[in-house]
């Protein structure tokens, strides 16, 4: 660590205001009963687990019960931590944030920095890197739901080091950047992914798709004729999901054949390491009992069943998963199919209608089977759309692995980045992942 740098409690670089530091409300004043639909968001686990905050699926509280809750109340710029739960998880409300004023929950407490000392987004980064990590987690009890033992004392005492406050802000613009590169790849992911469902929802829902002069089918008149699930295009039929793929169920091997140095190919057997497309790759396994090959469709066929992602590469699949391919090399259309049929069943039980699926019940799924030339041509189409997605998601992946070796370095001072003259951003990038590959 560097010498130059300063070494200050939380409690030192707290606001200069009451509750800088103060837990979530107590379980009797925020009841299930004080939910409105639209009012002051609270912060839960869930929110703290992607990214520096997550704005979905918030619950909210009125106004006069935020008021009351004065003491949990949290604003822009201001850090969240789990106390309870999901431990490790750590959170920053954007100063562009969606809202002005929110409430952490039970689980959660809050720290506002004195801005005058330190950058709050250097503190949060301090709180991500392994140093922080650590330090956040040495007073952690495992008896019972994890905790931390006197959450605000334990978190009043962590050591954090300070460079001067112009070296922070360039630290953060450094991770900053490449966060901010991140979000906006998910973003445009998403979007993308969005766009094909309404694609899909047209042709295969609506039956919208192009008829022989490249008008909307149903809207020009198109032919229907009955079937088991109702009014179908005329020449259409109803298939199960065996007549169109090909699906084979996981085989777990012997725990003995794992690893996580990398030997054999990734195993996965569950949703555990799934990522927003693609599997994140942990564990590997030397015995290659059950291989999903690339680009096939990931099934959990065990609770929560029906969720999906895709191989990125082969890998190994235990027996909490199922690997779907098209019989005709349609993998785009068929993933959309799955993700709407199961979307349907998330609605009944999100994704735990069934605690777990056979391969039988798979293959007996019905579904509507247009013509192969329909299904060509929406495959043409939206193969382009997944392929820009496994770009940007393979960037992200990238830019996420020099991010998490430059967190470190940048925390602990062993690398410095210059603060003697102004550089924008992208070559900041470049002096500190030049060190970053240099020192590795």
């Amino acid at each position: 660590m560097s010498f130059e740098w300063k070494i200050k409690k939380v409690d030192e670089i707290k606001a200069d205001i009451s509750n800088a530091i103060a837990m979530g409300p107590f379980g009797s004043n925020i009841k299930t009963e004080n939910f409105v639909a639209r009012g002051v968001p609270v912060i839960r686990g869930i929110n703290l687990s992607k990214g520096k905050l997550y704005e979905e699926e918030y619950v909210y509280i009125t106004e006069e019960k935020a008021d009351e809750l004065k003491s949990s109340n949290a604003f822009p710029g201001d850090l969240v931590f789990t106390h309870r739960g999901t431990l490790g998880q750590v959170g920053i409300i954007p100063f562009n944030s969606k809202y002005r004023r929110y409430v952490v929950s039970q689980s959660q407490m809050k720290l506002t920095c004195n801005t005058k000392q330190v950058n709050p987004l250097f503190v949060y980064y301090f709180f991500k890197s392994n140093i922080g990590q650590h330090a956040l987690l040495m007073n952690t009890s495992t008896t019972g739901v994890p905790a931390i033992s006197r959450p605000v004392t334990s978190l009043k005492n962590i050591e954090i080091p300070l460079p001067a406050l112009d070296e922070q802000q360039r630290i953060v613009d450094i991770l900053n950047a490449l966060d901010d590169k991140i979000e906006l790849n998910n973003a445009i992911n998403k979007n993308l992914e969005e766009m094909a469902q309404a694609l899909f929802k047209r042709w295969f829902v609506d039956f919208e798709f192009p008829n022989e002069n490249g008008k909307p089918y149903k809207s020009s008149g198109g032919e229907f004729e009955e079937s088991e699930l109702g009014l179908i295009p005329k020449g259409w039929n109803i298939s199960s999901l065996k007549d169109i793929s090909t699906i084979m169920m996981g085989q777990s091997p012997k725990s003995e054949y794992y690893n996580t140095t990398g030997e054999g190919l990734p195993f996965h057997q569950g949703v555990s390491d799934y990522g927003y497309r693609f599997p994140k790759h942990n564990t590997f396994c030397t015995n290659l009992l059950r291989v999903a090959k690339k680009d096939s469709i990931l099934i959990s066929v065990r609770a929560p069943v029906g969720r999906l992602n895709i191989a990125d590469r082969d890998i190994v699949i235990g027996r909490g998963l199922g690997a779907i391919n098209s019989i005709i090399n349609c993998n785009s259309y068929l993933f959309y199919l799955l993700k709407r049929i199961f979307a349907v069943e998330d609605r009944h039980g999100s994704g735990t209608i069934f605690n777990s699926i056979t391969k039988k019940e798979v293959e007996e799924i019905k579904v509507i089977s247009p013509s192969s030339t329909i299904i060509h041509r929406f495959e043409n189409i939206v193969k382009n759309i997944d392929q820009q997605i496994s770009v940007l998601s393979a960037e992200c992946d990238y830019l996420a692995q020099i991010r998490d070796t430059l967190l470190p370095k940048l925390m602990s001072g062993e690398i410095r980045v210059p603060v003697d003259r102004d550089h924008n951003v992208s070559e900041l990038l470049m002096v500190a992942e030049s060190a970053a590959t240099y020192q590795s």
